[in-house]
């Protein structure tokens, strides 16, 4: 739909299966953008993992430095030449990853992406309307948020099938193995990290290539509050993929009356 679209970045551990967090981006190919994602994952896990795993792209470059700095400093003892703190690989290589994006598409994406796409279709959505664009990320991207999470959840809580070739568990549930990996001959390999670190990490970033806001909002406080406003004044409901695109109509006809 032109330059409107709502990319997505994944975390998923590997020995558990875990998907750790997928997150609706608004460039996920800046690497600003995704080296303050990169800090808010962090802060929510607690710690960093000994490795990191990435497809090959600029993207990466703050995420790359921010896992050599604590790697470094919270945990000197461990052997890069054995552990290397972070390995690109190509795209079709990351398995872990793309194998998951596979399961996503499946179960969601294909009905996501169709249904994202019947505003154009339908000719309710204009991507060269600036008004549209930014209704369009005031509407869409906590809605798809929502499907990500529910998605997370749901792989979490399901059964991995039986792989009795594969070296790592198998036949398991995927949370149950990240909470108690000794139950599986595992160890917990997270590495805590104090929030202080964190913060520290993010004023580095913030004054390197700007603050999280410019990098991770999807519209100007502006267009929020007048958004805001007009969903009040019409007094239209609670916005669910059941009714987003009614509520996209009904609000870009009372906006475009209102500029």
């Amino acid at each position: 739909m032109g330059d409107v679209g709502i990319p997505i970045y994944g975390y998923k551990d590997k020995w558990t299966s875990t998907g750790l967090g997928v997150y609706v981006v608004p460039n996920c190919r800046l690497a600003g953008a995704i080296g303050h994602l990169h800090l808010d994952f962090l802060e929510k896990i607690g710690g960093f993992p000994i490795q990191l795993t990435v497809d090959k792209g600029s993207e990466t470059w703050w995420m790359y430095a921010i896992q050599c700095a604590l790697r470094e400093t919270l945990a000197p003892e461990i052997d890069p030449n054995i552990y290397p703190p972070f390995v690109t690989v190509k795209s079709v290589h990351n398995t872990v990853i793309e194998g998951f994006w596979r399961w996503l598409r499946d179960k969601t994406g294909i009905t996501l992406k169709e249904y994202l796409m019947q505003g154009q279709k339908e000719r309710w959505f204009s991507p060269t309307a600036e008004l549209h664009r930014n209704l369009f990320n005031w509407i869409f991207p906590p809605l798809i948020q929502r499907e990500l999470d529910e998605f997370c959840s749901w792989w979490n809580h399901h059964q991995i099938r039986v792989q009795p070739e594969k070296d790592m568990p198998s036949g398991h549930v995927p949370l149950d193995a990240l909470e108690h990996p000794t139950q599986l001959g595992g160890i917990n390999c997270l590495i805590p990290v104090p929030s202080e670190v964190l913060q520290e990490l993010r004023a580095i970033l913030t004054e390197e290539v700007g603050s999280r806001e410019s990098f991770l909002t999807w519209v100007s406080n502006e267009f929020l509050c007048i958004a805001e406003a007009a969903h009040v004044a019409l007094g239209l409901p609670s916005i669910t993929l059941d009714n987003a695109w009614f509520t996209f109509r009904q609000m870009s006809d009372a906006l475009e009356h209102n500029v």
